[in-house]
């Protein structure tokens, strides 16, 4: 009786190996797709923040002699509406300064900053 139980507990055991790589195929493609959702995600972030940094230098640029100066800007030009835009690019939160965010995504674009003539780094950052 003993060599049955013996017959069918590794008969059990060999059933059970498939199972597992099964279930182990599932929980990484799982993952997987869990990584996909989150990587689109941060690419929709950075292309809206990437339109957003384009508005800004080309759209809100200053004006020099009725020309206006692309990635030159001043204080008015950053007096924006971040809500609107916050709200058209579809995003949770939404800064737009000289320093970076933490636990945000951040790019930044060099600029020159008008009173002082330097050239900065000019920090949107979102998520």
């Amino acid at each position: 009786m003993n060599v049955y139980k013996a017959i069918f507990m590794i008969d059990v055991l060999i059933a059970i190996i498939p199972l597992l790589f099964i279930i182990m195929s599932a929980l990484q493609i799982i993952n997987l797709q869990m990584n996909a959702i989150k990587n689109i995600e941060e690419d929709r972030t950075v292309k809206s923040l990437f339109l957003i940094s384009e508005y800004i230098v080309k759209t809100k640029a200053v004006i020099e002699n009725e020309r206006r100066i692309i990635n030159k800007i001043d204080d008015s030009s950053l007096d924006i509406d971040i809500e609107l835009l916050k709200e058209n690019a579809n995003l949770k939160s939404l800064y737009i300064g000289f320093s970076p965010v933490e636990d945000e995504i951040c790019i930044y674009r060099y600029v020159l900053y008008s009173p002082s003539n330097e050239i900065k780094r000019l920090f949107i950052c979102g998520s």
